[in-house]
């Protein structure tokens, strides 16, 4: 069907295109598409590693694009032409997760599900927590009679803390030790916050569990095209903040053990293989290769995850 409709397009221009042209997209209708790993660039020309064969390809007459940094992975069907290879239609560029996936609908030869799927690329990303639930931020709002110990309850629920706030926290499907629901103690208001509906049902349900005297006044929902993320805290009052020792020391302990929790975590971009697991697989861990290769390391001494770290726990 696909050779069908090239070669219809061609038919019907070929009074007005030059001969070579007609040529070169002849030759070109007989290449098959592949993934691409860029394994470097320069100046108009990419090295490119065919991930179905692992032939090395040079692709010329390419521009200069995110896409096509070292560690990029892109699918297309590059012409060859003499000793090198002309990007004829151009490369797409495909998350590294998704290129076992999109090989297979490259073998399987249909085109139609190859265009599904590559639309499907392009939809907004669900934002999910990290129990895989569907984002809602929510703040639940209870009054709370003065005869009640809310310390004492809150504790009996599995929260922790102190001075008018409090954590629920504990494992969730992708994360250790996360926080489930946070609660504050405003005089007579207690206020909570959850990420998700589901988180929202299950604080509801324990704060009428504990609290039975506590009245439930509302939740409010934020939807997420309401947050503006670019009101970020002033960089000078955090880098203030680092010039504490003992803040400095509790946010290196907090990276350090999530570096370490990572190393173990389930990532969907290596098929729900933990970092561990997929470095002592020799597939896998090309993928985790790529999975760190964009990673940027921390600016001069700030404290950060650090994926030079994590390739030399990796053995990497």
């Amino acid at each position: 069907m696909r050779e069908e409709l090239e070669q219809r397009f061609l038919d019907g221009r070929q009074a007005t295109l030059p001969e070579d042209e007609i040529l070169l997209a002849q030759q070109w209708m007989l290449v098959d598409r592949s993934v691409f790993e860029v394994e470097s660039a320069r100046s108009g020309h990419l090295d490119l590693r065919d991930l179905a064969t692992g032939d090395a390809v040079e692709v010329s007459n390419v521009g200069s694009a995110p896409t096509s940094t070292p560690g990029s992975i892109l699918l297309g069907r590059p012409l060859p032409v003499g000793e090198t290879h002309r990007a004829f239609s151009g490369f797409v560029s495909v998350r590294p997760d998704l290129v076992r996936e999109v090989l297979s609908l490259l073998d399987a030869s249909d085109p139609d599900e190859l265009v599904a799927f590559l639309g499907s690329m392009h939809r907004p990303p669900a934002i999910c927590n990290t129990d895989g639930h569907d984002m809602a931020l929510t703040d639940i709002t209870w009054r709370v009679p003065d005869d009640i110990d809310v310390s004492v309850a809150l504790v009996q629920a599995g929260f922790t803390g102190g001075a008018g706030t409090w954590d629920l926290v504990r494992d969730t499907a992708n994360q250790r030790n996360s926080v489930i629901a946070s609660l504050r103690i405003d005089e007579d208001r207690l206020v909570g916050h959850v990420n998700s509906t589901e988180r929202a049902e299950e604080l509801l349900e324990l704060i009428a569990l504990h609290l039975p005297g506590a009245v439930h006044l509302g939740s409010e929902l934020t939807e997420l095209d309401e947050i503006d993320f670019t009101d970020l805290p002033d960089r000078s009052e955090q880098d203030a903040l680092l010039e504490d020792p003992e803040v400095r020391a509790a946010v290196e302990a907090h990276v350090a053990r999530y570096e370490d929790e990572w190393l173990d975590t389930p990532i969907p971009a290596l098929g729900g293989w933990t970092p561990r697991e997929a470095a002592d697989d020799p597939m896998a861990r090309e993928d985790l290769v790529r999975l760190l290769a964009p990673f940027p390391e921390p600016a001069g001494d700030a404290p950060g995850m650090s994926p030079e770290r994590l390739r030399v726990a990796l053995g990497l």
